[in-house]
């Protein structure tokens, strides 16, 4: 069994190699929620699709700071794409060895602005 960071680890592993992202499925739990300023998903099927629809191309991130508390983990980190750097946070509710929840935080004029 995965432990949370373990999950969180693997899920932006998985999204930030753009490649399969089907492989997700090992850690988002099928009645997943994101939620986000420019999408919501409320579930992991229809999450994966929209991401390979428009797949994750030359993106990296570095993260500033991580915590956890109990069945949350929490990133702050910078996202950086050709053309765009911007901070994000991510807040991600896990149970039952999966994510459930992520919550997705940003200043979605970065992106205006690209």
């Amino acid at each position: 069994m995965m432990s949370n960071d373990d999950l969180v680890n693997r899920f932006m592993e998985v999204l930030f190699s753009g490649k399969d992202l089907k492989r997700l499925k090992d850690v988002l739990d099928k009645n997943l929620l994101f939620e986000g300023p420019f999408a919501r998903y409320t579930s992991a099927i229809e999450y994966i699709n929209e991401l390979e629809s428009d797949p994750p191309f030359d993106w990296s991130f570095d993260i500033i700071h991580r915590f956890s508390v109990d069945h949350q983990t929490c990133i702050h980190y910078t996202f950086s794409k050709p053309g765009l750097t911007t901070e994000m946070i991510q807040i991600f509710e896990i149970g039952n060895s999966a994510i459930k929840r992520i919550q997705l935080f940003f200043d979605p004029e970065a992106f205006n602005a690209s």
